[in-house]
């Protein structure tokens, strides 16, 4: 684990029926996934890291809070993750198999400021899940950014 892990979190994601430890670290722009090998009731087991890049190309966003949800339909939890930066959040959709962890290339959604912890839930009804992210700035104070699923 590095010294600048900010957050963890944890999720099936490769349907193995045992939750993986999901770790967000704030200077250097990715997330690390440590796959639940564990095999008995009676102790626990973990594979080695597996790094993910949460920042587009030529830059380093630091990953802070994240919150896991079904944004795709395939039945497995992909993952949102706020930055530290003005990009907003930047979306991993989970790829994996069982046995395997697998998170595509991230897709960002720009917020004017940096975010803060996403909640998920449906706000419109509509059966997919939504994000709400309390969003930060020094000249407008706190707000609230609503990302719908379509």
């Amino acid at each position: 684990m590095y010294l600048d892990a900010q957050r963890i979190g944890y999720g099936d994601l490769d349907h193995d029926y045992r939750p993986e430890l999901i770790v967000s670290n704030s200077g250097r722009g990715t997330i690390s996934v440590y796959r639940n090998t564990t095999a008995r009731a009676d102790s626990m087991s973990f594979g080695p890291k597996v790094n993910f890049n949460i920042s587009p190309p030529g830059t380093t966003l630091g990953a802070s809070w994240m919150s896991l949800a079904d944004f795709t339909g395939n039945g497995k939890p992909d993952i949102a993750v706020s930055t530290d930066l003005t990009v907003g959040m930047s979306i991993l959709r989970n790829i994996s198999t069982p046995g395997n962890i697998a998170l595509a290339t991230p897709f960002q959604i720009p917020i004017a400021n940096s975010t803060a912890k996403p909640a998920i839930g449906d706000i419109n009804g509509d059966g997919k899940p939504d994000i709400i992210t309390p969003t930060n700035s020094t000249t407008t104070g706190g707000r609230l950014s609503i990302i719908l699923e379509r």
